[in-house]
């Protein structure tokens, strides 16, 4: 048994081929030459992840969990998600283009840091 884990560790920095890119974000220097999304691409990224009814498009959670992971980098802290997603709906259970647009560039100005953001335009 023990063979096998020496292998694994021998070839740590090999990135096996299906694993996405999105990990390398946590290099600073990636974001410095990524603009920031704009509207228009959070709008985008939102489209791509959106559910559909009679009502128009929408996120619920599980969609957010996956955006939420990708922009932040975060590995599924369900607490931060659900706090996040809360925040931007203001009580519903669901999130609209607007919310989710608005939500993300007020996330910018209260941290006072558009990494966030540039991850989006990374991912997109």
């Amino acid at each position: 048994g023990t063979m096998v884990f020496a292998d694994i560790e021998e070839n740590d920095d090999e990135v096996p081929q299906d694993v996405p890119i999105v990990g390398t974000m946590e290099d600073e220097n990636t974001l410095l030459h990524i603009p920031p999304a704009s509207i228009e691409d959070l709008k985008l990224l939102f489209r791509k992840y959106a559910k559909s009814n009679s009502d128009g498009a929408y996120i619920n959670v599980m969609q957010f969990s996956i955006v939420y992971r990708l922009v932040t980098g975060e590995k599924g802290s369900l607490y931060n998600e659900m706090k996040m997603f809360n925040k931007f709906v203001c009580g519903k259970g669901y999130m609209t283009e607007e919310d989710f647009v608005t939500g993300w560039l007020n996330e910018a100005v209260e941290r006072n840091n558009d990494d966030q953001l540039k991850k989006v335009t990374f991912i997109l």
